[in-house]
């Protein structure tokens, strides 16, 4: 029988849960406020998060939390953590022309969205559930750009091979329901996406540099912090995201070369791609939903360049999966280069027309 102390030392502190709940909170204390992401003064800042952090915390116990050295420690190391991640948001909101206009967006508080209801058949219905960490809009006269951003506490990162593979849907997900909230709200106006992005929550080490102080270190700390994603390449949308553009983006996993045109390996896409890609996650989840109705349910899990679905499958040690068994094994996936993604996408839109013409 384990003391309440022992219980105590090997209860699982889940600091992803933490983090996404310490930023929703400082961002909703924020939004009551008189201040804004990009003035709120820095010593104010700090306390508020340290009160989050103490706040959301306590809903663990503090008796777990600072039950042993290691865990006082890591809640020490959390403060720091988010008190750097408010102030890299802040300056990435800073950079541009976009405001974070709602957050922790329910997908149970707006049921009756299309992007959630995908149809599965005339009678059958899948409704998805999630929530989006941040919505960001750049209000024009006659337009709106559309940006989602996702708080990660792991080393998750965008990657469209995992996208056209069906293993990453949820950003393209968050942006169908996120526009489509916005031309509720702007009914009158032209909605555009801007960009979908992860922002990881890391504790970044940096070598000092000769000369390294003041802006000079926020910049590289900031490259370090810049979120991934897929962006809008349309240049006007761009210098939206990031005033300081064209150039080497601090905030977007993009650049420039210096006759103007986009660098290789800059994650962008053009708007008419961008509904491509939202229409292939609506094929996809529809494949998925019908595969999940007709009772498949092959122990056929996938690998991809090295990666594979039990790599950090909570089930790994009880699975009794054995890749020499007749029958089980690994579903290789095919690695492909983006551009070879793209026209097979596009390919697959093309005939799909087709057959509905």
């Amino acid at each position: 029988k384990l003391s309440k102390r022992a219980v105590y030392e090997f209860a699982p502190v889940d600091m992803g849960n933490i983090f996404h709940n310490t930023l929703e909170l400082y961002s909703r204390r924020l939004e009551e406020s008189s201040y804004t992401w990009t003035n709120i003064p820095e010593e104010i800042q700090e306390a508020w998060v340290e009160e989050c952090v103490d706040r959301v915390s306590a809903d663990y116990g503090n008796t777990i939390l600072q039950s042993t050295a290691r865990n006082a420690y890591a809640a020490e190391r959390m403060k720091r953590m988010m008190k750097r991640t408010v102030w890299a948001l802040g300056r990435q909101i800073g950079k541009g022309l976009f405001v974070p206009e709602n957050y922790e967006i329910s997908f149970s508080g707006v049921s009756d969205l299309d992007a959630v209801n995908i149809a599965l058949s005339p009678e059958e219905q899948l409704r998805l559930q999630g929530r989006i960490d941040r919505m960001d809009v750049c209000e024009e006269e006659k337009n709106v750009y559309v940006k989602v951003v996702d708080y990660k506490s792991g080393n998750t990162s965008f990657q469209l091979l995992s996208l056209y593979h069906g293993l990453q849907l949820q950003l393209v997900v968050y942006l169908n329901a996120a526009m489509e909230l916005a031309a509720r709200e702007h009914p009158d106006k032209e909605i555009h996406p801007a960009g979908i992005f992860y922002y990881q929550i890391p504790d970044p080490m940096l070598e000092l540099e000769a000369g390294d102080g003041g802006e000079d270190l926020n910049r590289r700390v900031l490259e370090k912090l810049k979120m991934n994603g897929l962006v809008n390449q349309d240049p006007e949308v761009i210098k939206k995201l990031d005033q300081d553009m064209p150039g080497k983006s601090t905030v977007l996993p993009l650049s420039y070369n210096r006759d103007g045109s986009l660098r290789a390996g800059s994650s962008t896409a053009a708007e008419r791609q961008f509904q491509e890609l939202s229409r292939f996650v609506n094929r996809k989840i529809q494949q998925i939903g019908s595969e999940v109705l007709e009772g498949r349910v092959d122990v056929n899990p996938y690998e991809l360049k090295g990666h594979t679905a039990c790599d950090y499958c909570a089930c790994r040690g009880v699975c009794g999966l054995d890749a020499k068994d007749e029958g089980y094994g690994l579903r290789r996936l095919k690695a492909l280069e983006d551009a070879e993604i793209w026209e097979r996408i596009e390919e697959e839109a093309r005939s799909v027309e087709r057959e509905s013409s």
